[in-house]
């Protein structure tokens, strides 16, 4: 919580198909396939919650557990904790962590050690 200045936020996940997530990937990213996860900030959802006018809603997290097992599988992990991985890499896109850069590669895995390290 202090290391990523959050307290008190909400946030929505949701588990989708392959042919959903590969409609929110075409339309909300011009990429025409299915994807692990996909994150939405808070900004994206500008409405009359009680959550977002206070400033709370962090945002949506959406995975694909069909394309997440696949993964798993094809690197040999445990879906359980690559399951953990892909959530944690789609939380830390909704506090604006990014992987565009090498340095921003960087920061965003080892804040994604330190968090499933927390969770063993």
């Amino acid at each position: 919580e202090k290391k990523f200045k959050l307290s008190h936020k909400v946030i929505s996940i949701a588990i989708v198909g392959p042919a959903e997530i590969k409609r929110l990937n075409k339309s909300c990213r011009g990429k025409d396939k299915a994807t692990n996860v996909l994150s939405f900030e808070g900004s994206a959802f500008a409405g009359s919650s009680a959550a977002w006018k206070n400033n709370v809603f962090l945002g949506e997290v959406i995975l694909c557990q069909a394309v997440i097992k696949k993964e798993a599988r094809s690197l040999s992990q445990p879906m359980k904790i690559y399951f953990q991985y892909i959530l944690t890499h789609g939380l830390l896109h909704l506090i604006g962590r990014d992987h565009q850069t090498k340095k921003q590669t960087g920061k965003m895995e080892r804040e994604e050690k330190l968090i499933l390290k927390a969770l063993k």
